[in-house]
């Protein structure tokens, strides 16, 4: 399992800097241990728990073989949610949020497939034919829906869970997802309402450290639960392959 990161590791993360308290959203109030100099100080104890619970849920659903869509639009996430999600091949949203992309899940797909196969005519021999200005049309096309669906190319159906990395920041997601009955881990900063996820993780979501550990995290949960869903294929195959091979010893003797 994900070792939690101690008290020491969240503050010097800055997970504990929540936002000023003319920002703080009523519901948030039970997250927060105190404030300080008019700012909310989330209660790291609690950080704890609700990432403990967070992971294992993750984990969960990485054993089951589901489908986590991870999403963080804002400045602060798009580089660092773009790059740690291509290297674990995860499906992620960095740039803005496609309307519809759950709630009219086959539709978006089919523009997602339209760019895929622009992709594959931008590889083509033919497209060294073309003339300058045609080519770069095409660029420029290739390069708008790169940004739009790079990120959910291989999302071929709608996914089993979201997690987002700012809760307030990403409106629709949250809206789409409850629409369509999609659970939602998220990190949960003092402006947003918890209970709109369905594994809050009280957390500072600006910070960058506070950022990149709990991305780290979630993404190190999911694979340990693909893991050990590997290794129970792996065993259950063993198991089959030993049977198949009793059953024919047994048939040569007889």
């Amino acid at each position: 399992m994900v070792e939690i990161p101690t008290l020491r590791e969240l503050l010097n993360a800055g997970a504990h800097f929540g936002h000023t308290r003319g920002r703080r959203h009523p519901k948030a109030k039970p997250f927060i241990f105190t404030t300080k100099n008019n700012i909310s100080i989330i209660n790291l104890e609690l950080t704890q728990s609700f990432l403990k619970k967070a992971l294992e849920y993750v984990k969960k659903l990485g054993s089951e073989g589901k489908t986590i869509l991870f999403v963080g639009t804002k400045r602060q996430t798009k580089s660092l949610l773009t790059e740690r999600c291509q290297k674990a091949g995860v499906p992620y949203v960095a740039e803005r949020w496609i309307g519809g992309l759950l709630t009219n899940f086959e539709v978006i797909r089919k523009s997602v497939e339209m760019y895929l196969e622009l992709e594959k005519q931008r590889e083509a021999p033919e497209f060294q034919n073309m003339n300058k200005v045609m080519q770069a049309k095409m660029e420029r096309k290739l390069l708008r829906l790169r940004s739009n669906f790079g990120g959910i190319k291989e999302l071929k159906n709608l996914p089993d869970a979201l997690f987002i990395l700012d809760l307030a920041s990403e409106k629709t997601a949250v809206e789409e997802a409850r629409k369509v009955g999609i659970p939602i881990i998220a990190l949960v900063d003092t402006n947003a309402d918890p209970t709109l996820a369905d594994y809050p993780i009280p957390s500072n979501d600006d910070a960058a450290k506070a950022l990149e550990l709990m991305l780290n995290l979630v993404l190190k949960a999911y694979e340990e639960g693909k893991l050990l869903a590997q290794k129970a294929v792996e065993v259950k195959d063993t198991n089959n392959k030993e049977s198949l091979a009793k059953k024919e010893s047994k048939n040569g003797q007889n």
